[in-house]
């Protein structure tokens, strides 16, 4: 099977990360009303314009504060981790499964942290912000790679945005309820399969 991972929330524990981000740009920019963890859980769309729109900055300031949160998040990227139970998992998911990682973070991060873990010979290929695809369209390039039908095509997500992209390639969806997002958001998608903790992985596709 072809196991495509979102990265921010489904690998990376970076919620906290996301959230400093969000905190401190408002507060730099002194705009807008303080985030909250509600902001950061029910947005549909994971991202720094949705934040921005959810807070109250001003339309004429969103690209400002998009920039400034880019810019305070690669300051911070030093300090991702995995979730502690991801390169256990990886390891064993890879010997019998391709495994690619779909994200709208950059390729480089995501190579830095899954080889600082020694996990990123599990990973066959990255599709990271710099293709400039949208995640539907990457899922169709790794199928073409991959040589992957839709029936043993999962995409693992844990934002409504994934499901829907997910959907919209025409692949199996798989709600990673440990990550970003509400549980019960992502339940109204009708995803394929729902995974409560990354050890079920292992159960589904090990």
């Amino acid at each position: 099977m072809l196991l495509l991972f979102d990265y921010d929330g489904v690998l990376a524990d970076t919620f906290q990360l996301f959230f400093d981000v969000f905190i401190e740009t408002q507060r730099s920019l002194g705009m807008g009303r303080p985030p909250t963890m509600q902001d950061a859980v029910s947005l549909e769309v994971q991202s720094f314009v949705g934040v921005a729109e959810a807070i109250g900055i001003p339309d004429h300031m969103i690209s400002l504060f998009e920039t400034s949160a880019t810019e305070c998040l690669i300051k911070k990227m030093v300090d991702v981790h995995l979730f502690p139970e991801i390169p256990p998992i990886l390891e064993a998911l890879s010997r019998k499964n391709d495994i690619c990682v779909i994200t709208l973070n950059k390729t480089s991060y995501v190579l830095e942290t899954l080889t600082s873990y020694g996990v990123l010979n599990t990973v066959a290929e990255i599709y990271g912000a710099e293709t400039r695809l949208s995640k539907a369209e990457s899922i169709i390039v790794a199928q073409t790679t991959f040589r992957a039908d839709a029936e043993s095509t999962y995409f693992i997500g844990d934002a409504v945005s994934d499901l829907r992209q997910a959907k919209q390639a025409g692949v199996k969806t798989v709600a990673a309820t440990w990550g970003f997002q509400d549980r019960n958001m992502l339940l109204r998608e009708s995803p394929d399969l729902v995974v409560n903790h990354p050890d079920e992985l292992l159960e589904i596709f090990g």
